[in-house]
């Protein structure tokens, strides 16, 4: 049997489409409007007059504002002198000739707008934000609904932040609601990160509103006091936090609230306060409902630092994750005592200071239910798999991979008790699938691991019949078979299913 494997050739962004764009650059100014990625505004006029009645700003310096100046742009409008934003609006309506009438919509707007007066009044129309400094907030301040500056159109709002400064906070910024923050080097969306950091004990960096979306940001903190996290997310749900890279941390790196998903984000160096509360001990903290995939996390050292843990276990899903040398779990349900489920498919726990998975937080009398498939469990020194010997944990261990020799969990592979476990696999002594781990490269390069996990189909119909998948085990899937697009090698051995067997 040839195996062909179709290569998805990836576009960095992941996010497309059209946006109401603002932009943090450096050598932009916190009295511009955000709206366009020139640092200077398009037009400005000081000393004018300003209604909140008619919501009009009239020149008097002479100036004629239709010549550079269109409805649906973006204007702030502050007082004389200010250095911070008044109100950020949409422009309606622009008048004709010398001192032209500047027209705002006093529904598309944020900020406080400066009351009512003649000859102290500013305008800017366009132009760059600075972004975050110091104790500066802006754009991210609370309670600021950005959401609601969707241009005529009605596109989602973007803030882009351009990675030619770093975003150095002595405070917490907030991630708006149903907005989408992005890091870029030269054209939006291009996958270049911009980078965040504090030295500021006990600030998180940001705290996340429901239904926000980060994207290509790294979160670092240089605290030497405090629990603080990267991102505190806990209690705001159907976030997006795409590749990100959070490390330093006192306390966790992420907590992500119910139902949001965490994809391609690394978290290193976390929880160096070394606390063992639950949903504050790891890289990467899970709420309920949460899809977390493709993220690594990794020598976040303390003896109490996880790789990834769950502190409510009601639908959370890992897939295709690699936890590498945390100080304690790699993978670790936190103390819940409701009904839950928890699944891991395609991932890898190696040389973690505790156990692989680690189903021991599950309390007397809970149920839960668990599905771990395609996984490596190696070199770990607690056991490959454990659980709590006084919870019930009903559920399935399907084609996973464990060590032997010196690369054998050092407390066994597995304490399973009620759980189900088929098709194991064992590697040879001393030998891993990886290419190269202790340096992080978890690619699969070992023929055992390839083409031998579970992928089965039910087709009972009478028409439709026999789709077999053969994954690799672990996260890191081998390219073998055909590549596209340039052909280069053919599979060594044919790749065997262990198990197709459910329970019945």
């Amino acid at each position: 049997m040839k195996r062909f494997i179709v290569i998805l050739l990836l576009i960095p962004s992941l996010v497309f489409g059209t946006y109401t764009e603002f932009y943090c650059i450096s050598g932009g100014s916190q009295i511009n409007a955000g709206s366009t990625t020139s640092t200077t505004a398009a037009y400005t006029s000081t000393s004018g007059n300003w209604s909140t009645v008619t919501n009009i700003f009239t020149p008097t310096d002479g100036s004629t504002p239709a010549s550079t100046v269109a409805v649906n742009d973006y204007v702030d409008v502050y007082a004389n002198g200010a250095t911070a934003p008044g109100c950020i609006r949409k422009v309606t309506a622009v008048g004709a000739g010398v001192n032209g009438t500047i027209t705002t919509s006093a529904t598309v707007t944020i900020g406080t707008c400066p009351s009512t007066a003649s000859g102290t009044r500013s305008i800017k129309a366009g132009g760059a934000m600075l972004g975050p400094s110091a104790a500066d907030t802006w754009p991210f301040t609370s309670g600021t609904a950005w959401a609601g500056m969707a241009n005529s159109a009605g596109d989602q709002v973007r803030i882009n932040v351009k990675n030619n400064q770093t975003y150095t906070v002595t405070t917490t910024l907030s991630l708006p609601s149903s907005v989408i923050v992005q890091g870029y080097t030269t054209t939006v969306g291009d996958g270049g990160r911009a980078t965040f950091t504090t030295s500021t004990a006990g600030s998180s960096m940001f705290n996340s509103a429901a239904n926000a979306s980060v994207f290509d940001l790294e979160i670092a903190s240089t605290a030497s006091s405090s629990n603080a996290f990267g991102i505190s997310g806990a209690s705001n749900s159907n976030c997006n936090y795409v590749r990100l890279v959070i490390h330093g941390w006192r306390g966790a790196g992420l907590v992500a609230g119910t139902q949001s998903n965490i994809i391609e984000v690394e978290a290193y160096d976390n929880n160096k306060g070394n606390t063992s509360t639950s949903g504050q001990d790891s890289g990467i903290v899970a709420q309920t409902g949460c899809k977390v995939f493709s993220c690594y996390s990794h020598d976040n050292t303390g003896s109490n630092a996880n790789g990834f843990s769950t502190a409510n276990t009601v639908g959370d899903i890992f897939v295709n994750c690699i936890a590498d040398s945390n100080g304690k779990d790699g993978f670790r349900v936190d103390t819940v005592s409701a009904l839950g489920n928890f699944a891991l498919i395609g991932c890898d726990s190696y040389n973690n200071g505790g156990d692989g998975i680690n189903l021991a937080g599950q309390t007397a009398g809970s149920i839960s239910t668990v599905w771990i498939q395609n996984c490596n469990l190696i070199k770990n020194t607690g056991k490959g798999i454990n659980k709590s010997s006084t919870a019930t944990i009903q559920g399935y261990v399907y084609n996973c991979g464990y060590g032997s020799g010196t690369q054998a969990n050092s407390g066994g592979d597995s304490a399973l008790g009620s759980l189900i476990e088929s098709g194991k696999i064992t590697y040879a002594s001393n030998v891993t699938p990886y290419s190269a781990p202790t340096t992080g490269n978890f690619s699969n390069v070992l023929a055992a691991a390839q083409g031998v996990g579970r992928s089965f189909f039910l087709e009972t119909d009478g028409t439709n019949t026999g789709t077999v998948g053969f994954p690799d085990i672990g996260a890191a899937q081998a390219n073998i078979g055909v590549p596209f697009p340039t052909p280069t090698a053919t599979p060594t051995a044919t790749p065997v299913q262990t198990s197709y067997a459910f329970p019945q």
